[in-house]
């Protein structure tokens, strides 16, 4: 049995293309709507070397740290620096370029590995310098370097995924109590740094 055939005039078929063209509107600013909000945030995880077994943990880590914190996480790990290009140059170049901070209320932090010459640069936005001080960052840098020449193939993406989890803790308690915690500068050196982390 064929089905019926449903005609329609000229003038329904106008009011009709109004009625889906404003549907169509309505759902444009819908979605313009719900991509305005801050969430789901920009992950930036890049990494540039030739070693690339732990990208999707450190991926995940990033992630979850933004959903925790509401603080963008760049994480970069590069081959080697620029010519005449130091780390802090490079960490600040990055900040900028990669538009960290600009979903989320100005709070961002990156954290940058360049393997080549061993070293480890946190950047951190104005709005979390009480939260995370140089003196802290400087430690944590320091604890990097010498964690990352372990022979260890698990010590960067370890070393990184600690450091999330510890910076998320630290950034909540200080929500929660508007101070910095006093334990927050761990030792520098050979000990192994997840100690403290």
């Amino acid at each position: 049995r064929a089905a019926p055939t449903i005609r329609v005039c000229a003038s329904t078929r106008g009011a009709l293309a109004v009625l889906f063209a404003a549907a169509l509107a309505a759902a444009g600013w819908t979605v313009f709507f719900a991509s305005a909000s801050p969430e789901p945030r920009r992950i930036v995880f890049v990494n540039e070397t030739s070693d690339h077994k732990h990208d999707r943990s450190l991926h995940g880590a990033s992630r979850v740290f933004q959903e925790r914190t509401g603080i963008n996480l760049g994480i970069v790990v590069q081959e080697k620096l620029p010519p005449l290009t130091t780390i802090e140059m490079q960490a600040d170049s990055l900040f900028a370029k990669l538009g960290l901070g600009r979903k989320s209320d100005g709070k961002a932090l990156l954290f940058l590995w360049s393997e080549k010459e061993r070293l480890f640069k946190i950047e951190v936005s104005y709005d979390l310098e009480p939260v995370f001080p140089d003196a802290l960052c400087k430690r944590l840098e320091e604890g990097a370097r010498t964690f990352m020449l372990s022979p260890s193939p698990y010590a960067r993406r370890d070393f990184i995924v600690e450091l999330n989890v510890t910076m998320a803790l630290h950034y909540l308690e200080y929500r929660k109590t508007g101070r910095v915690a006093e334990l927050a500068l761990p030792a520098a050196g050979h000990r192994y740094v997840g100690d403290y982390l």
